[in-house]
This record gives structure tokens, C-alpha cells and sequence, in this order.
């Protein structure tokens, strides 16, 4: 027998789609698995609100305290625990990496959309604005919105709208 028969698997893909996430998170927490493995802060927080009790484990989270899936990272203080996937101190390191490639940077933009950034973009965006200064450079907040069409006969397309 494979050692790993016993396991079952269960995917579930929105396709791009996050109206669905809500209802898939509710399909899979109906099937009561042993435990969760969710991909990104939308799909962990819909999870989250179907279930305080199967375990989960979630990956590609930027700020899962910010976003109130955890007490903390060192003590999650529930069922859900997980990996960062980008530290919020790397703001100013990407600034530095910038200004290093191009020197005479005076402004830049930084774009984020406010549906699907941790903080609604704010959680990156103070930290690179906090170190701003230090560059001498000015910070444009550039949030966009990403627009879903679809019909029968064409495939999902995406395209993003920059305010202003």
C-alpha cells in the first residue's frame, strides 16, 4: 500500500475568480478534513470564518497579524498558523535596491491594489514611505483596481485601472 493512500487531497481552485472563495471554503470545511493547507489571505480568511477548529496552515500570507488570523506569529493563539511570505521590514530594502540601480530617483510609485494587499496596501506602504526620507525620494501611492470580465464564448480576462 502507498504510505500516502491514507491521505486524501481535496483541491479547490477559484480560477481567478474570488467571487467563489466563500463557497468553496464552505465545501471543504463541510467535508471536515484533518487538516487545511490554505494559499493566500483571501482564501485563508474565508476559511477561517467557516472554522475555529480543523488545523490550517497557510502559506503566501504577508501579514497574517495585521489581517487577524493570528495573535502572533511565535504564538498563533488558535487553529490557524502558517509562513509569511515576504517580511514587511523589506519595504525600505526594496527603496535601497531602487535607488541603487538607479540613482537619480526622485519619485516613485507604488503600486498595489487595495482589494487584495495586505492592510488594503498599507502594509507595505508605510514602511517604504518611513524610509522614503533617508533616499531622498517622495512616495506616490498608486492603488489600482483589477476588473474580472468574462462571457461564454472567451476566457476570464484581467485588466487593471490606475485611479487618476
Amino acid at each position: 500500500m502507498d504510505q500516502w493512500a491514507k491521505f486524501g487531497d481535496r483541491w479547490l481552485w477559484t480560477n481567478g475568480d474570488e467571487s467563489r472563495i466563500a463557497q468553496l471554503a464552505k465545501e471543504l470545511v463541510a467535508r471536515e478534513p484533518a487538516v487545511i493547507l490554505a494559499r493566500a489571505t483571501p482564501v485563508t480568511t474565508a476559511l477561517r470564518k467557516e472554522t475555529r477548529t480543523i488545523p490550517m496552515v497557510f502559506v503566501v500570507v504577508s501579514d497574517p497579524v495585521g489581517d487577524g488570523l493570528v495573535d502572533s506569529m511565535a504564538r498563533p493563539g488558535s487553529n490557524v498558523t502558517g509562513f509569511t511570505n515576504a517580511e514587511a521590514s523589506l519595504g525600505g530594502k526594496w527603496l535601497q535596491l531602487l535607488k541603487n540601480l538607479a540613482p537619480n530617483t526622485k519619485r516613485v510609485a507604488v503600486v498595489f491594489g487595495r482589494a487584495t494587499s495586505p492592510g488594503g496596501g498599507n502594509y507595505y506602504l508605510r514602511l517604504i514611505e518611513g524610509a522614503a526620507e533617508s533616499f531622498g525620494v517622495s512616495v506616490v501611492a498608486a492603488p489600482v483596481q483589477v476588473l474580472m470580465t468574462s462571457s461564454r464564448r472567451s476566457p476570464p480576462s484581467r485588466s487593471i485601472r490606475i485611479p487618476g
